[in-house]
């Protein structure tokens, strides 16, 4: 499974130009991530991988973040 999720973050807009972080794999653990649910799971169980496979993209221009997880 593909899951991709956006959001803006205010504290880390910093009125940059052009400027974006790309952080992966345990500095993707670090950020506030929002809930995630599914919207009439009847059951759900949760893999645990050895290796996270997470990427998380942050624009320092106003904040907006984009996590990619498979």
């Amino acid at each position: 499974m593909y899951l991709g999720q956006f959001w803006t973050e205010p504290r880390l807009a910093f009125g940059l130009k052009n400027r974006t972080i790309s952080l992966g794999g345990a500095a993707a653990e670090r950020f506030w991530l929002p809930d995630t649910f599914f919207v009439n799971a009847i059951d759900t169980k949760i893999h645990h991988m050895l290796f996270t496979n997470k990427k998380v993209w942050v624009n320092l221009t106003d904040g907006f973040v984009m996590l990619s997880a498979r």
